[in-house]
């Protein structure tokens, strides 16, 4: 949970940082390239967290005493969300470290910057 996100941040951080310093207009695409590779990160640890711990109790044949406990299939599912939430909020801190580390202005791409803000909601 720690390990994936601190090593796309130190990756896609010091590649963008390599780009500011050059001063080309692939920068722009730096910031582009970075944070969408940050936005799928907490989707991909989203859809990680359900279906890692389906297939747990697949795996280890608890699903029978899952289902005959007094747990409803949607209280289990439920439970699974809550459990994947947790984890976005924790990849979310994690990856909002670029943002002091590397002295990353949000703002500095101005207008280009809005197509994005929707598929980050």
């Amino acid at each position: 949970m720690f390990f994936w996100p601190v090593m796309d941040l130190l990756v896609w951080g010091f590649i963008t940082v390599y780009l500011q310093k050059t001063g080309t207009p692939a920068a722009r695409r730096g910031y582009i390239s970075t944070g969408l590779d940050e936005f799928l990160d907490i989707l991909y640890r989203a859809q990680q967290a359900v279906t890692i711990s389906f297939l747990e109790d697949i795996w280890a044949r608890n699903l029978l005493n899952i289902f005959v406990s007094p747990i409803r299939v949607s209280e289990f599912v439920a439970a699974t969300y809550i459990v994947g939430f947790v984890k976005i909020l924790v990849t979310v801190a994690i990856l909002a470290a670029g943002v002091v580390f590397y002295h990353w202005n949000l703002f500095q791409m101005g207008l280009p910057l809005i197509p994005f803000l929707p598929a980050s909601c």
